[in-house]
């Protein structure tokens, strides 16, 4: 769609189209906000009811995997979540199909099933979200990233195999919180479009830190495991830096920064040299406790970048 700019006195007016002016059902005077986003500027309105999105899928026995069957149901279903649908059917002879969507969207903040039929599911947003919710809801999911942290290496020490386990439901909740992010990202109306990339790679960065610890948690609890001191003194460090990063999160701190990416050489290289030294049980701790400290290093370099002063 293209338009004219006419110049009026010392101005330059432009036209809105008409039928995007009864959809969102502007007044004259009435006010719009607009957005200098690169080349591009960007014109919203709070005024009015936005169109729902909605989408339907239709699942057969040929989309049942071998190993875990539901597998690319649930990716599909996360993706449709997180790009901000409000409304999804789910549509299937199969009920077990059927059954698993329903069971999956309790892992979905604001999705609830509003009608159920002999082979659909209809699932709606019930809550709207709203984007102020968007920085107490991303330093909820940090929080809990410290909270792994510390509890993990506690629990470790203490050999309480039994509730080591129990933060599984934590790192659980890590998700739902880092999905719902995305899907605010997602929405049209959040506030500062700039920042949405580097919001991603914190997000990104914030589940793969998850991901590490759960997959630490769960070896450590089927193989009850016992680190060596040197393992223990790296996990601490480690610890320590991500303590690092969630201060400089709440408060931007670009020497914390600079301690992480000068610890990250220091660990890399040590976990690197106890990955050979190890017993064979705990060589996948030390993997995994360098791929937490690259993450460290990622997510705090995009951070870094999201604060600098633009030219």
């Amino acid at each position: 769609m293209r338009r004219k700019i006419i110049k009026q006195g010392q101005s330059y007016t432009l036209t809105l189209p008409k039928q995007w002016i009864e959809q969102v059902q502007l007044q004259e005077k009435d006010e719009v906000t607009i957005e200098e986003q690169d080349l591009k500027l960007i014109i919203s309105t709070q005024t009015g009811p936005k169109p729902k999105k909605r989408v339907t899928l239709t699942f057969t026995n040929e989309d049942l995997l071998e190993i875990k069957p539901y597998r690319w149901i649930q990716r599909l279903y996360s993706i449709y979540y997180k790009q901000g649908i409000d409304e999804i059917i789910f549509k299937s002879k199969n009920q077990d199909i059927l059954k698993y969507t329903e069971e999956r969207t309790s892992n979905f903040i604001g999705f609830e099933v509003i009608n159920r039929g002999k082979d659909f599911i209809e699932i709606k947003d019930v809550v709207g979200g709203a984007s102020q919710e968007f920085p107490t809801i991303l330093n909820r999911a940090f929080l809990i990233i410290n909270i792994l942290a510390d509890e993990s290496f506690a629990l470790i020490e203490k050999k309480d195999f039994v509730q080591l386990a129990q933060l599984l439901n934590i790192e659980k909740t890590n998700g739902k919180l880092t999905d719902y992010c995305k899907r605010l990202l997602a929405k049209d109306n959040f506030p500062n479009h700039n920042q949405e990339k580097y919001y991603y790679a914190l997000i990104t960065e914030n589940e793969r830190l998850a991901d590490q610890f759960k997959y630490i948690i769960e070896h450590i609890t089927k193989n009850k495991v016992t680190l060596s001191p040197a393992t223990k003194n790296a996990y601490q460090r480690i610890n320590q830096l991500v303590h690092l990063f969630y201060e400089s999160f709440c408060k931007y701190n670009p020497e914390k920064l600079k301690d992480i990416a000068r610890e990250r050489d220091v660990l890399t290289a040590t976990l690197k040299d106890l990955m050979v030294k190890v017993p064979k049980k705990e060589i996948f701790i030390t993997h995994c406790l360098l791929n937490i400290t690259i993450a460290l290093y990622e997510i705090s370099e995009a951070h870094l970048e999201m604060n600098l002063p633009s030219n």
